[in-house]
């Protein structure tokens, strides 16, 4: 899927863990769609979140006005 399906949609809940070394950010919307991102690792390689401009919670119960990738 494309970042930008989750454009207008409404958060429930936003989680960030890490499972088996790699870091997870998982989104739930208020119609009850569960959406992972994730990055399938390569080789040698190691993934992780290094940082998140703001607080999570900041936009539960919102509808998301930018989905973007930079």
């Amino acid at each position: 899927m494309e970042f930008s399906e989750l454009l207008g949609k409404v958060l429930t809940k936003v989680e960030q863990s890490t499972s088996y070394g790699d870091d997870l950010l998982t989104i739930t919307t208020e119609q009850g769609e569960v959406f992972t991102l994730s990055h399938d690792v390569d080789c040698c390689e190691s993934v992780y979140l290094d940082d998140i401009a703001g607080d999570l919670t900041d936009i539960i119960g919102k509808p998301l006005l930018l989905a973007d990738v930079a």
